[in-house]
């Protein structure tokens, strides 16, 4: 698969989900409860704990990975430091 396409596929996912969680959290709330479109949905406190939880887990995994990162840059400067006689 190109470059391209892949990122028509990932651009193609992203409005499609980002146009569902906008007809679930804004328009579905406006619409009366007695509509069978509302048997097809999560609760609307999925609307917000979801999104919460997504955010939460990707800052988490971001923050790890930094750290990681700036682990190992200061464990290579300290055998750097060692090897040199300091």
């Amino acid at each position: 698969m190109s470059n391209r396409a892949a990122g028509g596929l990932a651009l193609f996912a992203a409005l499609a989900l980002f146009s569902l969680y906008t007809l679930w959290a804004i328009v579905l709330p406006l619409l009366p409860n007695d509509l069978a479109i509302h048997a097809y949905v999560p609760d609307r406190r999925w609307a917000v704990t979801a999104p919460s939880l997504v955010l939460a887990v990707g800052l988490g995994t971001v923050g790890i990975y930094i750290g990681a990162l700036l682990r190992k840059d200061a464990l290579q400067d300290l055998q750097t430091q060692r090897e040199t006689g300091k």
